[in-house]
C-alpha cells in the first residue's frame, strides 16, 4: 500500500490512475492517513503530498470500497480501518464526511491523521472503561449514562454538542487548553460525559476566574484527557496547588495571577498563538465574567477585556462560547462584584438572559451563547424547557472577516 501511495504522489501517471478513482472530493480521512504515514517517514515531502491531494477527485465511495483498496497488510492503515467494522464507527467517519462536504473544507494532513485517530479512540476507550466485549453494550451503556440526566441536561448536552461540531466539523485535534477553571462549568453546561469527549476531541479554552478549580475539575476538562493523549496542557493557574499539580503531570504551563484577570487572557492566548498552537474556540464563564459598575454597566477593564478578545477572535478565526446563567437585573448591584462561593446568590437567581447584559451588547453577534441547563422565571418557578425558549440556548452566527483588508464583513 505504501508504494502504492508513494508511486502515486510521486507522479506515476499510470498508478496515480489507479488510485484516483478512490479519492474523494472532501479527502477521506482513511486515505488521508495513509498517504500522511508515508509522509511522515520522510520519504516523500509535504509538497508531493499537497499536490496530489489537490489534483480532480471522482465523486464520494462508500466506506467498503475504500476498505478493499486500503487493506495491504500495513498495520497503521489497518488498525483504523477497524473502527469501520461496527456501526458506531461508521457513523462517526459517515458524519465526519458529511460534515466536511457541507462546509467544503480540506483538512491539513495533520488535522485528518488526528480526526482519524480520535473517532477510532473514543471507540477503544469506551471498549476499555467499560469492559464491554461488544459494540452494541459499548453504545447501550455511552448513552444510558447519558439518559442518566435529567431530560433538560440531555436536551442541553445534544445542543452543544451539536454546536461545536456544526462549528468545526466533528473531529479536531485532541488538544484541549484550559485556562483558569471551574467545576461547574464541566458539570453543568456539558455534563460529566460530554466534558471529557470534548476534551479528548475538540482544542480550545475554557476561561473562569472561578479560583475554585481542583484536581477533580482538571481531570473533567483536561487532565484525563492529556494523561491518555499526552497532550501538553496549557493553563493559566492561579494557586500553588494547580502550580503542582500541573507540573507534575505536564510539561508546560501558563502561569498569571487573578488580579490581572483580562490583560492576561490577552496576553496568554497571544503567547499562545506565538508559541504555534491555535485554539479554535473559548469558553468564558459568563457568571464570573461580568461584575459591572455602580451604574449596572460591566467593569472598565471587562467592557476592555471584550474589544481584546473580539480582535483575538477575529484575528485568529478563533469562536467564542458564552456560558451563562446570568443575575436577573434587580440582583446585579448585590452581588456586582462577588465571585466567592459565599457570595454568589442562591441558585434561583441564576437566570439566563442575554438579551439584558451588557457583555452581549459588547461581543455582538460575532459569538455563540449557550445557556445554563435549569433556571427560574420570575416567580421562582423553576422551568425545564429552557432549551425550547426562543430566548434561550444558542445563538449561532459566524465571524465574517477579511484578512486581506481587515474588515469584517
Amino acid at each position: 500500500m505504501k508504494s502504492i501511495i508513494k508511486q502515486a504522489i510521486t507522479g506515476d501517471p499510470e498508478v496515480f490512475d489507479r488510485i484516483k478513482p478512490h479519492m474523494v472530493p472532501v479527502p477521506f480521512n482513511i486515505i488521508y492517513t495513509a498517504i500522511y504515514n508515508v509522509h511522515k517517514a520522510g520519504k516523500v515531502s509535504e509538497d508531493a503530498v499537497i499536490e496530489a491531494l489537490n489534483k480532480p477527485k471522482s465523486q464520494p465511495k462508500q466506506v467498503e470500497q475504500l476498505k478493499n483498496i486500503l487493506k495491504s497488510g500495513d498495520y497503521y492503515v489497518q488498525e483504523h480501518l477497524s473502527i469501520a467494522e461496527n456501526e458506531y464507527g461508521k457513523r462517526l467517519l459517515d458524519d465526519a464526511i458529511e460534515k466536511l462536504q457541507a462546509v467544503g473544507k480540506h483538512f491539513t494532513l495533520s488535522e485528518a491523521e488526528i480526526a482519524l485517530k480520535t473517532a477510532s479512540q473514543q471507540i477503544t476507550d469506551m471498549r476499555q472503561e467499560d469492559d464491554f466485549q461488544s459494540d452494541d453494550e459499548i453504545l447501550e451503556n455511552h448513552f444510558e449514562r447519558i439518559e442518566t440526566n435529567t431530560l433538560e441536561n440531555k436536551l442541553m448536552i445534544d445542543k452543544a454538542h451539536w454546536a461545536l461540531q456544526s462549528i468545526f466539523g466533528s473531529y479536531i485535534s485532541p488538544r484541549m487548553y484550559v485556562i483558569g477553571g471551574n467545576p461547574s462549568m464541566a458539570k453543568n453546561f456539558l455534563g460529566d460525559n460530554l466534558a471529557v469527549e470534548l476534551s479528548k476531541s475538540y482544542q480550545g479554552i475554557y476561561w473562569s476566574l472561578d479560583n475554585s478549580i481542583s484536581e477533580t475539575s482538571l481531570s473533567l476538562t483536561a487532565i484525563r484527557s492529556g494523561v491518555k493523549y499526552n497532550n501538553l496542557y496549557e493553563g493559566i493557574v492561579t494557586t500553588e496547588e494547580k502550580i503542582r499539580i500541573a507540573r507534575l503531570k505536564y510539561e508546560k504551563v501558563f502561569i498569571t495571577s487573578k488580579e490581572k484577570k483580562g490583560y492576561e487572557l490577552y496576553g496568554c492566548i497571544d503567547k499562545m498563538f506565538r508559541s504555534g498552537y491555535k485554539p479554535r474556540w473559548i469558553i468564558f464563564d459568563y457568571l464570573q465574567l461580568m461584575p459591572i459598575d455602580s451604574s449596572g454597566n460591566p467593569a472598565y477593564e471587562y467592557a476592555q477585556l471584550s474589544k481584546y478578545i473580539k480582535r483575538l477572535c477575529i484575528a485568529f478565526d478563533m469562536a467564542v462560547i458564552v456560558y451563562s446563567q446570568a443575575i436577573p437585573p434587580d440582583d446585579k448591584k448585590k452581588y456586582a462584584n462577588n465571585t466567592s462561593q459565599e457570595d454568589v446568590p442562591p441558585k434561583q437567581y441564576h437566570r439566563f438572559r442575554l438579551e439584558d447584559t451588557q457583555w452581549t451588547k459588547a461581543l455582538g453577534q460575532d459569538a455563540y451563547f449557550v445557556c445554563g441547563m435549569e433556571g427560574y422565571r420570575e416567580d421562582n418557578e423553576k422551568y425545564v424547557n429552557v432549551v425550547k425558549d426562543k430566548r434561550h440556548g444558542l445563538r449561532r452566527q459566524l465571524i465574517k472577516y477579511k484578512p486581506e483588508t481587515g474588515q469584517l464583513v
